[in-house]
């Protein structure tokens, strides 16, 4: 199973915090040296997912009448429907 990159970073961060507050407590070594850890890391994650759309459309009134010289409205509705198909992470 595939960690996270930010999980080993988190591990090594704080096996480092660790480390470092043990050397402070024991007061051992010799005098002068110290202990310095860089971390380098650029973390990525990927995600792709596949959707199917539906559209349907309808309009309001069905027919309407309209007397010469006069004008009418329709009102048109669109609705889309989007459904998951398909969603996978890559680490």
């Amino acid at each position: 199973m595939k960690r996270p990159l930010s999980a080993v970073v988190v591990v090594l961060v704080v096996l480092s915090l660790f480390l470092s507050a043990s050397l402070m407590v024991q007061g051992q070594g010799q005098a002068g040296t110290t202990l310095s850890a860089y971390k380098t890391a650029a973390g990525w994650w990927k995600i792709y997912r596949t959707y199917d759309w539906s559209l349907t459309k309808s309009v309001t009134p069905l027919e309407l009448t309209i007397p010469q010289g006069q004008s009418g409205t329709f009102t048109y509705t669109l609705s889309a429907t989007r459904t998951l198909v398909l969603h996978h992470n890559n680490y």
